[in-house]
């Protein structure tokens, strides 16, 4: 079982949740429903190296910007929604749309990604869903491109399956 990784998100339920990583490198959304006393891993992800997380209470669910272990698979964001018992209590976690989005890839030339980090942002000015902001380092080592860059995509939110397409950010 994955212990916390990173910042705790609270949902509007008081559950703690994190991104966590096993001995073997796969993720998984952490969760706990007792205030951290006990701690549950939500299905393993193995392809990924770091995860950052914010909790959308307006919808209930997670938004998550991924980093990939290949640069050809880059950041990647996908949307969670957790599984509920009668009280509240996380028991699971489905994701939501048919894939991840990949919001930045290696093209030509030789990427690294870093630091992802994501925003929610609930201000009425969003809509009914809000929106997110999604950030990370991006880095050229390739002959002829050498750089590093800070990347950014925002994207309203509408709940529905078009927030999974990269396109529409």
């Amino acid at each position: 079982q994955a212990g916390p990784q990173g910042p705790l998100t609270v949902d509007q339920y008081g559950k703690l949740i994190t991104i966590g990583e096993n001995s073997g490198g796969s993720h998984s959304i952490v969760y706990s429903n007792d205030l951290g006393s006990t701690w549950a891993d939500g299905p393993a992800l193995g392809f990924l190296t770091r995860g950052a997380a914010a909790y959308n209470s307006l919808d209930d669910t997670l938004e998550v910007i991924w980093n990939a272990q290949a640069a050809t698979d880059g950041i990647l964001y996908r949307r969670y929604r957790p599984t509920r018992d009668g009280s509240n209590n996380i028991t699971n976690w489905t994701a939501l749309n048919a894939g991840y989005a990949v919001i930045d890839a290696q093209t030509p030339g030789s990427m690294v990604y870093e630091h992802p980090c994501i925003l929610w942002l609930n201000d009425a000015a969003y809509g009914a869903h809000g929106a997110v902001v999604l950030a990370w380092a991006a880095r050229n080592t390739g002959v002829g491109g050498v750089g590093n860059e800070i990347r950014a995509v925002m994207r309203t939110l509408t709940n529905t399956a078009a927030d999974g397409v990269a396109l529409n950010w």
